[in-house]
């Protein structure tokens, strides 16, 4: 458990800096609520790696991701712009 990483962009169209944090987390229990005032979220979910890897290739790499969930240290990126 614990801080994965903190990354930073640019979205060129909504003219919006963003920066997302992705945790190391463990299910315990509940169920997914979304808080989006704007309706920009189109889906929330929990994957294992492997469906996260399947959905989002790019995605598993730029975490640094590993399927025996070896923990890496807390890493920044600088994305760019989109």
């Amino acid at each position: 458990m614990g801080l994965s990483s903190v990354r930073e962009g640019f979205f060129e169209t909504s003219g919006n800096h963003v920066i997302f944090f992705a945790f190391f987390a463990k299910i315990i229990n509940g169920a997914i609520q979304i808080n989006d005032p704007d309706e920009e979220i189109m889906e929330v979910m929990w994957a294992d790696y492997e469906e996260a890897k399947a959905r989002m290739p790019f995605l598993t790499e730029a975490l640094k991701l590993t399927a025996d969930g070896e923990k890496i240290w807390p890493f920044y990126a600088f994305e760019g712009t989109r």
